[in-house]
């Protein structure tokens, strides 16, 4: 196939912050049942050693699910 225009071919991406990466999968882990309503949430400092970022990240993910109301503190 021969493309007469290659800057059409993409559009850019979206650069995400670390922290919205964590908020997401957070929230898919919420909405999809796997996290169940009441159950706490592993410490700032296990959820950083799992995704592997820095506990400032964490805190910032865990802040934009607080916003959405999907969790509480």
């Amino acid at each position: 196939m021969i493309v007469d225009r290659a800057d059409t071919l993409v559009s850019p991406l979206k650069r995400r912050l670390l922290f919205e990466s964590v908020a997401e999968k957070l929230e898919s882990l919420i909405l999809s049942g796997e996290l169940k309503p009441g159950v706490k949430l592993p410490s700032e400092h296990e959820l950083a050693r799992q995704f592997n970022v820095s506990r400032n990240v964490v805190r910032e993910g865990l802040r934009s699910l607080i916003e959405q109301g999907l969790i509480t503190v």
